[in-house]
Formats: structure tokens, C-alpha cells, sequence
């Protein structure tokens, strides 16, 4: 596994265009999970019109990404290691993963355990057979 994280955090709201001051690329240590948590490798992420909302200082459905937090976006990937009965290594999941290789999950999160179809690519339940294919 890889020794580091690498994540876009919000840096600073924008006011009119996004600019490459918005975000920030950090790296950190892979998380080590606690009692009750997974580690998720992100393999997909969904940019989406709702990500520019979410980066916006104005409760919509969900509050506003915080200054300095990982970048909210729906995503794909796999389950490396677990201690949460509901989470099982090697599982496909989706959810809010966030805009970083790794995410831990613990209970509550809003990501849920995926059956991938045969021949079907993985990052189409991101798209058309994801949120955004039903709400479209």
C-alpha cells in the first residue's frame, strides 16, 4: 500500500471563477484506522456542478466544505483494509469520498457497497447508472 495521501483541500472560497488558489495539493501519512473503520482506496471521483456549490459559503443540502477540508466529491474505490463488520477488504464502494487517494469510513458514512456488473466499467456508476444518470 502507499505510504501517502495525497488530497485536494478548499485553501480559500472563490469569488466568480475558480483559480488554481482555490485548492491545495497536501500530502500526509495513509490514515491508520481505528475501532469500527475502513481505508478505502478512491479510484474514481465524479466532478459534478454541485461541487462548485458545495465550495460556496451557503448551506445547501449539505453544509459548506470548510476551509482547509478535503474537497467533497462522490466517489469510487476499494476497500484495503477494515475493523468495521459492514466494510470488507476488497469490496467495491461509492460514496462521499472525497477528492484524496485514501478515505477512512466509519458508521454513518454515506458511501454504500456496490455489485459491479459484468463488462461494465466501474466509474459508470459514477456517471449514468450513478446519482447523476438518475438525476438527469
Amino acid at each position: 500500500m502507499a505510504e501517502r495521501n495525497r488530497r485536494f483541500l478548499l485553501r480559500r472560497r472563490p469569488t466568480g471563477r475558480i483559480g488554481p488558489d482555490t485548492f491545495e495539493l497536501s500530502e500526509q501519512p495513509v490514515p491508520e484506522i481505528g475501532d469500527g473503520e475502513a481505508l478505502v482506496r478512491v479510484e474514481w471521483i465524479s466532478l459534478d456542478p454541485t461541487n462548485r456549490m458545495w465550495i460556496n459559503d451557503t448551506p445547501t443540502y449539505l453544509p459548506p466544505v470548510g476551509i482547509g477540508e478535503v474537497m467533497r466529491a462522490a466517489g469510487m474505490g476499494t476497500v484495503v483494509a477494515s475493523n468495521n463488520p459492514n466494510y470488507a477488504v476488497g469490496q467495491t464502494v461509492q460514496g462521499l469520498l472525497g477528492w484524496q487517494e485514501y478515505a477512512v469510513l466509519s458508521d454513518g458514512a454515506l458511501v454504500n457497497p456496490v455489485d459491479v456488473a459484468d463488462g461494465v466499467p466501474p466509474s459508470s456508476y459514477l456517471g449514468a447508472l450513478g446519482m447523476t444518470g438518475l438525476t438527469a
